[in-house]
């Protein structure tokens, strides 16, 4: 299975260019039933995951990054490696402005970054529903 690890492990990687934001966002998401967490600070840092073959069951990632943004990766990604691989984006700004303005599908959730972190329920949520139609997507 290679690095995977058990059939049942989910593998999420988690984007974010703020290294204090991305332990946070690692320490909650890990307590997570059995998440494996790849947390990468940089566009770069993803691009050579999935160029080594690492299976990733679901993307976090950042919208603004410096270099590669969050949607800019998120098309090479599907383009280039897989193109049902599900999203969540965050942003530090209101969800659908930023999905406006970065011409975001309405099938990948924006989430404040700090309503996640005040209620986290709606963001679990979310990510139980991206890997369930994932995993219907695969069968």
């Amino acid at each position: 299975m290679g690095d995977a690890g058990t059939p049942t492990e989910i593998n999420i990687v988690l984007l974010d260019d703020d290294r204090p934001t991305l332990k946070t966002w690692h320490d909650t998401l890990s307590w997570a039933k059995n998440y494996t967490i790849h947390p990468m600070d940089a566009s770069s840092q993803v691009v050579d995951f999935f160029k080594q073959g690492r299976r990733v069951d679901l993307l976090i990632a950042d919208i603004s990054l410096p270099g590669m943004d969050g949607p800019t990766l998120v098309s090479y990604l599907h383009d280039s490696h897989r193109r049902d691989l599900p999203v969540i984006y965050l942003t530090n700004h209101n969800p659908e402005l930023a999905r406006k303005g970065k011409s975001i599908s309405t099938k990948f959730p924006v989430f404040n970054k700090n309503t996640v972190a005040a209620d986290p329920t709606e963001f679990f949520l979310a990510i139980e529903e991206l890997l369930r139609d994932g995993s219907n997507a695969a069968a």
